[in-house]
């Protein structure tokens, strides 16, 4: 956990590093501009249009079909070679569609911006930081929203990530969210890893007590057992005597 002004810093240079240039919208932009290049088309040559159907699901639970007519036939393929080429790795998970990565990470930035508050005197430092994070809740935003992202951002990442910037805009007046940013999820993150111990430690505690050998069970060895009338005996009946000799 970052406790010092360097530390939170430090995370931030980490994340710059893994999420590449903000914002994400203008810069996936300009590399589709600079894929199709300053090609002009030739006015003769007649546009091709075709049909593009998909299969949406609509907010009632139904689904519905829609058929788009696009006079730009390649342009879905350029943004998915734009979007399979390398990408630093939070970036190219946001663009897959992971958008509760997304809201993992504004919920991440925010609570280090909140705790450089409460630990820097200097403003301009806090200030700089929380621009940034906001810059980049927002970017998540706004590329979410755009045609370069595989899935489109589904509104509970969405209404997470602008609970994070409303936090970070209203920073001065944020006592009570600071509180749950920073001390409740702490406690309620402590409280389901305590859990998971303990149903771990109950589930070893139950696997070693059923393998348990007891001092008195009889140990068999095949190699040495006799041979019965009709044969050798099989590994069923050395190893279950009331199915080699039923009762009765």
């Amino acid at each position: 956990m970052a406790r010092s002004a360097s530390d939170i810093q430090a995370a931030f240079a980490a994340i710059r590093k893994i999420l590449g240039e903000v914002p994400i919208l203008a810069s996936e932009q300009r590399l589709l501009d600079e894929l199709e290049g300053p090609a002009v088309e030739d006015p003769s040559k007649p546009v091709e249009h075709k049909p593009s159907t998909t299969t949406r699901a609509l907010a009632d639970g139904t689904y519905a079909t829609e058929t788009v007519y696009s006079s730009t036939v390649q342009e879905k393929e350029k943004i998915a070679k734009i979007r399979a080429a390398s990408k630093a790795p939070l970036r190219a998970l946001l663009l897959a569609g992971d958008f509760y990565t997304g809201s993992v990470l504004s919920s991440s930035i925010t609570k280090l911006v909140l705790r450089l508050h409460q630990i820097s005197s200097d403003a301009s430092v806090v200030n700089s930081l929380r621009a940034e994070a906001m810059l980049i809740m927002a970017s998540i935003v706004r590329v979410g929203q755009s045609r370069f992202v595989a899935v489109p951002i589904d509104e509970d990442s969405q209404e997470r990530i602008l609970n994070c910037v409303q936090t970070l805009a209203q920073l001065e007046d944020s006592k009570p969210a600071q509180e749950i940013f920073l001390e409740d999820t702490k406690a309620a993150y402590a409280k389901m890893v305590s859990t998971a111990e303990r149903k771990v430690a109950e589930k070893r505690a139950k696997e070693n007590k059923s393998s348990q050998v007891q001092a008195d069970d009889q140990i068999v060895f095949r190699q040495f057992s006799k041979k019965a009338a009709g044969g050798d005996l099989d590994e069923v009946r050395l190893l279950s005597p009331m199915r080699a000799f039923p009762p009765g």
